[in-house]
């Protein structure tokens, strides 16, 4: 993770507990295989996670080796993407992100930019030319993957963000109401801060039936 983020130089720490966050997301995986494996097997099983697992885990691509394999990315302080055509570039009044995967992607983005060069500082130069929006136009009329890189102030006020769900409002007595991040995982229907805690009451009443409810439940099922 240092080489791919902090290249030959000073490795550069992750703003969010990496490590913790996957140690804790597979060991949840884990549990819900093995409640699932119970409905066939009949018979309990025993699952195991650690941070020095969830570090392998995070890093296979650097950590594995095979004849031909490709060479690791290099990346460095202010890294912003491992080719012109993939890769974050400032515009005239902010930044966007490219990603065109396709050989007739990276044509379209090389002729949508007139690029001297399909380099990094050839294809930064052009961006830099026209504004955020008239990229997006013109880029997505091209075909070539791109959107507008949001400034991390104000990043759960940013309205596109806020159409598409990326967060929602939590009442919580005696708090407040709060604008959070959604999260990943929209599969199971949760589509407002009121489902979400009918939800969180119908799993704390299981729990309860069960008695295994842990008492941190009581929190969430109560936020409304």
């Amino acid at each position: 993770m240092a080489r791919a983020q902090g290249g030959s130089g000073e490795p550069v720490t992750a703003v969010a507990p990496i490590l913790d966050v996957c140690t804790g997301a597979l060991a949840a995986a884990a549990a819900l295989a093995a409640v699932f494996s119970t409905t066939t097997r009949r018979r309990g099983e025993h699952t195991g996670s650690s941070l020095a697992a969830a570090a392998s885990y995070v890093q296979l691509a650097e950590l594995t080796v095979f004849p031909g394999c490709p060479a690791p990315e290099d990346g460095d302080r202010d890294y912003r993407g491992p080719q012109p055509w993939r890769r974050y570039h400032r515009a005239s009044d902010g930044w966007i992100a490219v990603a065109a995967q396709t050989p007739d992607q990276v044509s379209a983005l090389a002729s949508a930019t007139a690029a001297v060069s399909l380099t990094h500082d050839g294809v930064a130069v052009a961006v830099a030319q026209q504004p955020v929006e008239q990229w997006i136009g013109e880029l997505s009329r091209a075909g070539v993957p791109v959107c507008r890189v949001t400034p991390a102030g104000g990043l759960l006020e940013d309205p596109l963000l806020i159409a598409n769900g990326f967060s929602h409002v939590v009442r919580i007595p005696d708090l407040g109401r709060f604008r959070l991040a959604r999260g990943y995982f929209t599969d199971l229907g949760v589509d407002s801060a009121d489902r979400t805690a009918r939800v969180w009451r119908l799993a704390a009443e299981a729990f309860d039936a069960a008695g295994t409810r842990h008492p941190g439940y009581g929190v969430i099922a109560e936020a409304e």
